[in-house]
């Protein structure tokens, strides 16, 4: 912030900073409301006192929103293509979606947003690879859930039903990992 004798000039506040300030708010929050929502109306309180902040957030915010759009306008073609070449007119349908020509290889778009025909053959295992790890993590995150639905009756709340240390011990078997380490104190 740079102050003059007439006026107070804020300096704008990057992405990033915003991000920090944001994650700083985040942790204070926590530490003083266990409520999700008394945590989150904390920090709005907090936020509406900072109009810098607030200019670095709604320029993130209008981006991110920007990107989901445009992978949601992206996953809508690709499943229009996939329906195509399954049991549609490909050209029709892409005369009717606005998808150009180009063929179903023009036409699939890879997460990068560049067309399947101008893929490298090295760079198909990288694709591949992003898909599977994407996919294995909502495989987990499912196990995850219907694990604990075993646990859990209809109309109980899990938190009620599990302790942490159950839910804990559930997702260290499906993550396939072992017991947590002890925590060691350094003497001091």
């Amino acid at each position: 912030m740079t102050r003059t004798a007439e006026t107070t000039i804020e300096e704008p506040m990057t992405t990033e900073e915003a991000r920090m300030t944001l994650r700083k708010l985040a942790r204070e929050a926590n530490r003083s409301h266990r409520q999700i929502d008394r945590a989150t109306n904390w920090m709005v309180r907090r936020l509406n006192d900072d109009r810098t902040l607030q200019a670095a957030l709604l320029t993130d915010i209008v981006r991110q929103a920007c990107l989901e759009a445009v992978y949601d306008a992206r996953h809508s073609v690709r499943l229009t293509i996939k329906a195509g070449v399954c049991d549609r007119d490909l050209d029709a349908i892409a005369a009717v979606n606005g998808l150009g020509s180009g063929g179903f290889l023009g036409r699939w778009l890879t997460p990068d947003g560049r067309p399947l025909a101008s893929i490298l053959g090295e760079e198909l295992d990288p694709l591949a690879e992003t898909e599977y790890a994407q996919a294995a993590g909502h495989r987990r995150n499912g196990e995850f859930y219907r694990a604990l639905h075993r646990l859990v009756s209809d109309g109980e709340r899990v938190g009620k039903a599990v302790k942490d240390s159950q839910a804990a011990a559930i997702w260290r078997k499906i993550a396939g990992v072992g017991e947590p380490k002890a925590a060691t104190v350094a003497a001091g």
